[in-house]
């Protein structure tokens, strides 16, 4: 017993000591590569290897990032300026997925851009609509799965007849990307939003956010152990390989360059992802809690107070997905006074028997237009005060 006590102390201390020497002291193989990233300059110096990652890969999320048969003609996947990556600009793209147990369709939508590359959220009377509403996050946000009328951000504006929607989310989106976005200005998701207009935003949370947006060691150990197993496994590493890291300090995030950066260091963590210690163990999950969600909620809070000066912010609402509202109280701990963190009071168990078990797809486990549609109704219902 003490033997088995002894080697789990050891794999945490190993690994938090990693966490440490990588985020805090800033140790790098690529010394000067963080300087090629600044934000400030106007010149596009996005990498001739990224780039050229990118133009063989047209989709990353839909083509790579799932575990099942599928049959698509994306291509809107992607945008590269500096580390940005976002949809094209004015396409319209079919795209189509499998059950992989009985190879029926799961679905069969079409995704349409505008020319700032954001999915087009269908509304009317857009010019009576007075506000701003930024709505934040991944693939649930984006609405992978479904119609350009079906997403979370279209049932919402049905609504609220006085917000002019933006869907400024996208497939693998973690803080980092949005914040990355955001200080390009003239450029990427947020780009030609009237910032006269009063704005509200909505940042749409799940748990798997958090190791998009720090990428912690435990993550590549992840990606390490589908080596193998995953014929996708080479094009999911680049991917988050490709994503902008930030560095934490008192009054910003410091670009350092990509996560490709953070992880050449990894010797140690390669070869304890072949002993899959740290899943078995799960030492991850401790990790997860103690450590990498209070530096997730940082990276938050530096969000928000760039919208507040880049985008006339009033306020930012935070989702929690039900499947995550045992982070409820640790949500609300941390934040900015003016951060108010949305609970869903079904818990997820009663939401899939209203919605008659219609609530996300089979083996995709993204929400289908149901969803979408009771969520839009449960978040308006809370926070439609707010918005007048």
């Amino acid at each position: 017993m003490k033997s088995i006590l002894l080697l789990f102390t050891s794999i945490l201390f190993t690994i938090m000591i990693s966490e440490f020497i990588v985020r805090n002291i800033d140790l790098e193989i690529k010394t000067n590569t963080h300087n090629k990233h600044k934000e400030d300059k106007s010149t596009d110096h996005f990498s001739s290897e990224i780039k050229t990652m990118f133009s063989k890969v047209p989709s990353p999320i839909i083509e790579d990032f799932v575990d099942f048969k599928t049959d698509i003609n994306p291509g809107y996947c992607c945008q590269e300026y500096r580390l940005a990556q976002y949809p094209l600009a004015n396409v319209s793209s079919r795209v189509k997925k499998f059950d992989p147990t009985n190879q029926n369709i799961l679905y069969d939508v079409t995704y349409n851009f505008n020319e700032y590359g954001r999915r087009i959220t269908p509304t009317d009377n857009s010019t009576k609509r007075s506000k701003n509403l930024l709505f934040l996050g991944g693939s649930y946000t984006f609405g992978e799965g479904v119609e350009d009328n079906e997403t979370f951000p279209y049932y919402f504006s049905k609504l609220a007849k006085n917000i002019n929607p933006f869907n400024i989310a996208f497939h693998g989106y973690g803080i980092n990307d949005i914040y990355y976005n955001l200080k390009l200005k003239k450029k990427g998701m947020f780009a030609n939003i009237n910032t006269t207009k009063e704005t509200y935003a909505i940042y749409y949370f799940m748990s798997h956010h958090i190791k998009r947006t720090i990428f912690p060691l435990t993550s590549f150990v992840e990606i390490e152990n589908l080596k193998g197993k995953n014929p996708r496994w080479p094009k999911l590493k680049e991917w988050y390989e490709a994503k902008p890291y930030y560095k934490i300090s008192e009054k910003e995030l410091v670009l350092k360059g990509r996560f490709k950066e953070r992880i050449n260091i990894n010797y140690i963590y390669t070869k304890l992802a072949k002993l899959k210690l740290i899943s078995k163990t799960g030492i991850d999950d401790y990790i997860e809690r103690k450590i990498h969600f209070p530096v997730f909620l940082k990276f938050i809070n530096h969000m928000h107070k760039e919208l507040i000066k880049t985008k006339n912010l009033k306020k930012l609402f935070i989702i929690i997905h039900p499947k995550h509202t045992h982070l409820f109280k640790k949500f609300k701990k941390d934040l900015d006074s003016n951060i108010r963190i949305i609970k869903i009071d079904q818990s997820y168990s009663s939401i899939k028997k209203i919605l008659n078990q219609n609530h996300e797809y089979v083996d995709d486990h993204h929400p289908t237009k149901y969803f979408n549609k009771f969520l839009a109704h449960e978040v308006y219902l809370k926070i439609q005060n707010d918005l007048k």
